[in-house]
């Protein structure tokens, strides 16, 4: 996936059509679909033209169809991990020398 700005709308924009595809598989109209998610049809015809299409919509959409969403988290940069860490543990470290220096911490 390319992450350039923008790329939300590119994959909605990619992906919009699937939902009539897979709604046109399944042989049902936007309005049968649309009552069988909870949803208004015109948010059905909203979404398969990639307009307004929101996660919680997207996923309505597909679990009337009969399918699941899946989105699988990946590191791209192991060196914020590493950053973390590392403050993390100058943290650790300046909190126990103020605790034994009778400092209090906050």
């Amino acid at each position: 996936m390319d992450f350039k700005p923008g790329w939300e709308r590119r994959w909605i924009i990619r992906n919009a059509s699937r939902l009539g595809e897979l709604r046109a598989e399944r042989r049902v109209s936007q309005r049968i679909l649309a009552d069988e998610a909870k949803l208004n049809a015109s948010q059905i015809s909203r979404a398969e033209k990639g307009q307004d299409l929101r996660l919680s919509t997207l996923l309505k959409i597909l679990d009337a169809l009969g399918y699941r969403f899946e989105l699988e988290l990946q590191e791209i940069c192991e060196e914020v991990g590493d950053l973390f860490d590392d403050e993390s543990q100058r943290r650790a470290e300046r909190r126990e020398i103020g605790l034994l220096s009778g400092k209090r911490w906050r």
